[in-house]
């Protein structure tokens, strides 16, 4: 599924392959992505205002929750999208701290391509609602 429109991901993952993963997903669909693998350097990339971020919850340094929770509570950040993205054993447990923080989605590893695709599509078509 390609992207409904050209719009600019963050994917923020410490695992090499994950990260190569999402990156090469996205771009296939025609987004933009940039990439980091640090929990504070998201905050920085997210002043840039992505249109979403993808947000592994194990970073080192601040991990994936507390990015979000900073984010969430930011004016200038507070709107973005968030999906999480995570290999996390307990996803019911993450699901629930994630949307309590405001997250968009929670998915979880393994994943489908066009999986990935779709959820962010969703979330972005949505969020283009919700600022009409």
């Amino acid at each position: 599924m390609k992207a409904i429109h050209p719009a600019t991901i963050l994917a923020v993952d410490d695992s090499d392959a994950q990260l190569y993963f999402v990156l090469r997903v996205l771009k296939d669909a025609g987004f933009i992505v940039k990439e980091t693998q640090s929990g504070s350097q998201t905050l920085a990339l997210a002043a840039e205002m992505p249109d979403l971020i993808i947000l592994d919850v194990k970073l080192p340094g601040l991990n994936g929750f507390e990015i979000c929770k900073r984010m969430k509570s930011n004016p200038n950040t507070a709107d973005i999208p968030i999906v999480f993205l995570s290999s996390q054993h307990d996803p019911a447990d993450g699901k629930r701290r994630a949307f309590f923080m405001g997250a968009s989605e929670f998915l979880s590893y393994p994943i489908q391509p066009e999986q990935l695709t779709v959820i962010v599509n969703a979330v972005l078509a949505k969020r283009k609602a919700q600022s009409s």
